[in-house]
């Protein structure tokens, strides 16, 4: 795999590597994703952009068929939860050997690892090549985008405050008026949609690492399998994946706890943030009143 990378500085933002990358599909390669080359450069920096013919098609990113290049890199960044693809929703790449529009397909795109800025990528045939140019344009001015899982968008807020932005005229018809009247359409969604959007949580949710998912996954196959069949030997192998799964979970949640201990300090003021928690008194809560306000428990 070719890659070249540079570094950049944006306001107050760490240092954004990114990274120029080429993933060759040919039989010299026996057609085999580069797995550890493309691992190399993903772990190579904490805040990332991998861009460029990564030959990687997927259904996922908009492509009317996958081939092996999209499944391994589909399945590397299921494994990390910092990580998303990101792709136009054009074609990129044009099979002059087939019927239009058969067999284009979606494999130049790009790999964000822990970039919270608001995007837009798009495709332009300025080129007269079977690979068309894409542009990313990253919007670092504007508020950083949150990840949408963690988002609630109030979409009549939304429909709102994009119907009184001015809509983007171009001028007299060129390519270059088209081209600034799509950035700054696309700058508009982007912004209206942080504006019209608030974050579910306040702290955004922890994800289990990709093993214990792995597990948990298989724990409900088996369980699928268990009800259909009710099979004894079943039951046993699903009794252990829970067990086990219960036991990781235990370990994950202590070992997080032992960090965030190790991490507190009288200089940051966390130490005594914390203590103070620790030290509230805790106010029990009866149980609820019947109608006969008589309090009820149960048996346990």
């Amino acid at each position: 795999m070719d890659a070249t990378a540079i570094e950049i500085k944006i306001n107050n933002f760490p240092p954004l590597r990114v990274v120029s990358a080429y993933a060759r599909f040919c039989a010299e390669i026996n057609r085999k994703f580069l797995e550890k080359d493309f691992l190399k450069i993903l772990n190579s920096g904490n805040n990332l952009i991998i861009a460029g013919d990564l030959s990687a098609a997927h259904k996922t990113w908009n492509n009317t068929r996958s081939n092996n290049f999209g499944f391994r890199l589909k399945g590397i960044i299921q494994n990390y939860p910092n990580a998303r693809i990101v792709a136009p929703f054009t074609p990129t790449h044009i099979n002059s050997r087939s019927r239009p529009g058969v067999w284009d397909s979606i494999i130049d795109l790009a790999v964000f690892k822990n970039i919270p800025f608001n995007y837009d990528i798009r495709v332009t045939d300025d080129l007269c090549s079977d690979h068309l140019p894409v542009i990313l344009t990253l919007y670092t001015n504007s508020d950083t985008m949150k990840i949408p899982a963690e988002l609630f968008t109030n979409w009549e807020n939304f429909r709102f405050l994009l119907k009184n932005k001015p809509l983007p005229i171009p001028e007299p018809p060129r390519n270059e008026h088209f081209d600034v009247a799509i950035g700054r359409l696309g700058e508009n969604i982007s912004e209206t949609l942080v504006a019209a959007s608030k974050p579910k949580f306040k702290t955004a949710p922890i994800k289990l690492p990709p093993d214990i998912r792995s597990k948990i996954r298989h724990r409900n196959r088996v369980r699928r399998f268990w009800q259909r069949s009710r099979d004894p030997a079943l039951k046993n192998e699903l009794r252990t994946i829970s067990n086990e799964i219960a036991s990781d979970i235990r370990h994950l949640s202590r070992t997080r706890w032992e960090k965030t201990i190790e991490k507190l300090s009288p200089e940051t003021g966390t130490l005594w943030r914390r203590t103070s928690l620790l030290k509230k008194s805790f106010h029990h809560i009866p149980p609820p009143k019947g109608r006969s306000r008589q309090y009820r428990s149960s048996p346990d």
